[in-house]
């Protein structure tokens, strides 16, 4: 992953890295490395890239900005899941960690019509409360009928 990661790095200069809020400890010499909360450095990029599905990639998928999902083989998600991910995202199957055309190889596909199910198929809400209030919203409701 360490060397994905730097051949990531080295495929887009002009890369912010936004790690995990608990970090990887292999991108900490990093410059401009960004280890706060998603949410919080969005409006800071202009295109997403991800190689994992997670909370930040659906965030990002209900937004309007190009999203390039670089498929490692390493998520365990539903057919259904991988077809909304793929309608949304440009998506490219990563043979080598050591690829060095991902840059052309997002090049080729920039023109793709992509369109977002991802979002009504798997988010529980369209509101701008906290997951923990919904949640106690579904589960009261369900007790009250």
């Amino acid at each position: 992953y360490k060397k994905w990661h730097n051949n990531l790095i080295k495929s887009f200069p002009n890369l912010i890295v936004k790690v995990h809020y608990k970090g990887f400890k292999h991108l900490e010499k990093i410059e401009g490395l960004i280890k706060k909360r998603f949410e919080l450095v969005l409006d800071k990029a202009d295109v997403f890239i991800f190689d994992y599905v997670s909370t930040a990639l659906t965030i990002a998928i209900a937004t309007n900005k190009p999203i390039v999902f670089f498929n490692l083989g390493i998520n365990n998600i539903t057919d259904e899941a991988e077809i909304a991910i793929r309608n949304r995202c440009i998506w490219i199957d990563i043979e080598a960690i050591n690829d060095h055309n991902l840059y052309s190889k997002v090049l080729n596909k920039i023109d793709q019509k992509l369109e977002n199910t991802y979002t009504e198929k798997f988010c529980i809400a369209n509101t701008s409360q906290n997951r923990e209030k919904i949640l106690i919203d579904i589960i009261d409701s369900c007790f009250n009928e």
